[in-house]
């Protein structure tokens, strides 16, 4: 299971970031997850995060710091 989040600015898309995550073992039990990105954010930029694997369906928010 993964979590790839691309940056979109103007008509091109590109992966700013990608991490393997470990099943919790619980719907309703949440873990935080810091996630490194390949390069900074700045100005507006549209994100989109796409879940690959079996048994996403739990995605609590997010946050930029």
């Amino acid at each position: 299971n993964c979590i790839e989040i691309y940056a979109k600015k103007g008509t091109e898309a590109e992966q700013i970031a990608r991490v393997h995550l470990n099943k919790t073992g619980k719907q309703q039990e949440f873990k935080d997850v810091k996630i490194s990105l390949n390069k900074p954010l700045t100005g507006k930029t549209r994100l989109t995060f796409i879940f690959r694997g079996p048994g996403f369906c739990n995605f609590n928010g997010w946050k930029y710091e």
